[in-house]
């Protein structure tokens, strides 16, 4: 599942959420129902800021990428491109012999296969280009 799938289901059990509180007093619950509005709008918001901010790269774009001689270290996932930088063990751009600037689905999918968790620490900077 993609960040973009993962924030529209948030934003889905936001406004189930914001249907059982309408049930609730109207006291009680119209600076909750304000501020879930409000949440719902900064996620809309994001989402078209992600779709437009996204670049497309070629696996040789990428490859200049490996975090050497001051590059960042990107990776490529299941199609998306990803920053590595921020994560310690990607240091250098290498993780356990592995190296950024390539695609690494096979080795991901057979290491981290169901964790999104991982990914959704990766700041996604992109897609492949098909």
């Amino acid at each position: 599942m993609t960040k973009k799938n993962i924030l529209e289901k948030k934003f889905e059990e936001l406004d189930i959420l914001k249907e059982i509180l309408s049930t609730y007093p109207s006291d009680y619950t119209n600076n909750i129902v304000k501020r879930i509005g409000e949440v719902s709008e900064e996620i809309i918001s994001y989402l078209a800021i992600s779709k437009r901010a996204l670049k497309e790269f070629t696996l040789e774009e990428v490859a200049k990428y490996n975090g050497k001689d001051g590059m960042p270290a990107y990776v490529i996932i299941n199609g998306s491109v990803y920053d590595t930088g921020d994560v310690a063990v990607w240091k250098g751009g290498v993780h356990f012999g592995i190296l950024a600037g390539s695609d690494l689905t096979e080795v991901y999918n057979s290491c981290h296969s169901g964790k999104k968790e991982i990914l959704g620490k990766l700041r996604l900077v992109g897609t492949l280009k098909q």
